[in-house]
Order: C-alpha cells, then structure tokens, then sequence
C-alpha cells in the first residue's frame, strides 16, 4: 500500500461543555463542510477505591458527565453534520 502524506487537522474539545461541542461543529461545518465518521472514545475511570454505597457524589458526576452525557451532547450536537454526509 502506497503511502499517504495526508493533512491532520485538530481541534480541541472538552466532552463535558456544550459550547466546545457548538464549536467543533462550527469548526466542521467552516472547514469540511461534512463529517463522515464520529467516534466518541473520551472516558475516564475514577480512582476512588469506595464501594458503590461510599463513593463520593461528585466522582460520580463527573464520571457520567465524562463517560454518558457529553458523548451522548456530542453526538446531538453532530447529528446534523452527520446527517449532510
């Protein structure tokens, strides 16, 4: 197979705030004017070695806001962009 010298392209994002996902789409829309794949792999795991009925409230806020809602914001926010490919 034949080497490809093809341009990457970056752009920040944080999966737990709407605004950086309003601006990836901006930046999409701006610069391909489509997006053909999306691939939500954000994820952390917290360290907090408590059992489920002693795990601090706010770990656990932020695991479900890295982990399940901004992947599920990302991809509505996307959808549309998606959709035009």
């Amino acid at each position: 197979m034949a080497s490809q010298y093809l341009p990457v392209r970056f752009h920040p994002l944080e999966v737990t705030n709407a605004e950086g996902a309003d601006a990836l789409r901006e930046f999409l829309d701006r610069t391909f004017g489509r997006l053909d794949v999306l691939i939500n792999n954000a994820g952390i795991t917290c360290d907090d070695a408590a059992s489920g009925l002693e795990v601090k409230l706010s770990t656990l806020r932020i695991t479900l806001e890295t982990n399940a809602l901004g992947p599920l914001q990302l991809s509505q926010t996307l959808t549309p962009v998606l959709k035009r490919s």
